[in-house]
């Protein structure tokens, strides 16, 4: 069994990427992101848990419909939209499928709503661990909002992540998705 890593790791060390659902995936690494990305809850399986009383009292528990996990974060934006539609574009393109990446394929596939995937990044080589551990959030699904701030403007996005969440570290991967 291997250990938990004895180096608490905090936003300094992980980095997030979108993916978009092309056959070679194009990709935005969010150079300013802020590190307050936020997901879950997660369970078991990605389903409620449906109680069954008599009475009164809990005579059986079981699966019932499938719950949506949040996923949020926000990142620093010099522009909300680039000067041309030539990538690489800025976040709020890519996370809308506008300008530069109007192009951009649906991780839902073609012609469905658009989503991307999300993947995270946290570094663990460089302090004794012996992998990084990625989190990725498949087919996700996200509004924006911008706001102007003193530390600076920034672009804020909240979803449901509608696919599984797939959490790798070296060579164990653990999947939470809904019961099949």
């Amino acid at each position: 069994m291997a250990a938990e890593s004895s180096f608490m790791k905090n936003n300094l060390h992980g980095s997030v990427q979108g993916e978009d659902g092309t056959g070679t995936p194009v990709t935005l690494a969010l150079a300013y992101e802020k590190g307050n990305i936020k997901g879950g809850p997660l369970a078991d399986f990605l389903n409620e848990a449906i109680k069954i009383v008599r009475r009164g009292k809990l005579i059986s528990v079981a699966h019932g419909d499938r719950f949506w996990p949040k996923l949020s974060f926000s990142a620093f934006v010099g522009n909300v939209v680039g000067s041309s539609a030539i990538a690489p574009g800025t976040p709020t393109e890519f996370f809308t499928k506008k300008g530069a990446y109007s192009a951009n394929v649906s991780t839902l596939g073609t012609g469905r709503p658009y989503a991307v995937n999300v993947k995270l990044t946290i570094e663990g080589t460089n302090f004794g661990d012996a992998n990084d551990e990625t989190l990725l959030f498949k087919n996700f699904r996200g509004l924006l909002d911008f706001g102007e701030g003193v530390e600076g403007n920034e672009i804020s996005i909240d979803g449901e992540v509608l696919g599984d969440i797939v959490v790798t570290n070296g060579a164990n991967t653990v999947t939470y998705s809904q019961v099949s």
